[in-house]
């Protein structure tokens, strides 16, 4: 017999932020088994861990520009992005922003403290509107006593997410702005010819590793050359073999 979804409580508080770009808390809910097994990491634990993990857990819905500590009270959780994309960054002390990752569907957030606890730094805010389930720590690690086996799972997120870190490296030594840049496009792109940028400037120049003016010189460098066409927020990938090469990939 299949389960059906079983919401236990929806909170909808709607109150505007300063600058009334989106609205905070638009959605928390407590959820079902059947979420946290669609996360893959978990699938293959037994339904009474399953269920565990889903009676103390909760999700939300985020709406783009939004962080994640303006959406739920929840603390000392790991995340699990169900759906959409969220910006990782750090900040330094002139507010200049540092992207770490782009998670996108599917991501595990702030695993790396369910190891080793620490202060989270990192900021994580929505692209587009995305769902977010909350799994609180406690109830992770005694799932993890229970059942070691999906140690290796969750290490396997943590080596991913080095790996994305040392690429980043990579590319700041290997290869120059203008290359970081075509790079990024067509990451971003989603394999798309025609797509719309998801981040702000600032926070591509975050995650391309300059500053905003170098990153500008380097787009329009790039549609100068005809390998690209922009206009405002929407781009165009006019010769995808030429940035492919551009960015070594």
């Amino acid at each position: 017999m299949q389960v059906k979804p079983l919401i236990k409580s929806v909170i909808c508080l709607l109150s505007i932020s300063n600058d009334k770009s989106y609205l905070k808390i638009p959605f928390v809910v407590m959820i079902s088994v059947e979420i946290i097994r669609a996360i893959e990491t978990f699938k293959d634990l037994p339904e009474n861990a399953l269920i565990s993990i889903a009676n103390a857990s909760e999700q939300f819905t985020l709406r783009r520009g939004q962080h994640v500590t303006d959406a739920t009270t929840a603390t000392d959780c790991m995340f699990s992005l169900t759906r959409g994309r969220i910006v990782v960054y750090n900040t330094s002390s002139t507010e200049q922003l540092a992207v770490t990752r782009i998670a996108e569907t599917g991501s595990l957030l702030d695993v790396s403290t369910l190891f080793a606890a620490k202060e989270l730094t990192e900021k994580k805010r929505a692209l587009v509107i995305s769902t977010v389930t909350a799994m609180p720590y406690r109830v992770i690690k005694q799932v993890c006593i229970d059942h070691p086996n999906i140690l290796w799972r969750l290490s396997s997120a943590i080596v991913q997410q080095l790996h994305t870190a040392q690429m980043q490296l990579a590319d700041k030594t290997f290869l120059d702005v203008t290359g970081r840049t075509a790079k990024q496009l067509l990451l971003l792109s989603g394999g798309e010819d025609e797509f719309s940028l998801p981040v702000t400037q600032e926070e591509l120049a975050g995650i391309v590793g300059a500053s905003r003016e170098r990153v500008n010189k380097a787009i329009a460098a790039l549609h100068k050359l005809g390998w690209i066409a922009r206009k405002d927020r929407s781009y165009t990938i006019l010769n995808k073999s030429a940035l492919l090469n551009r960015a070594r990939i």
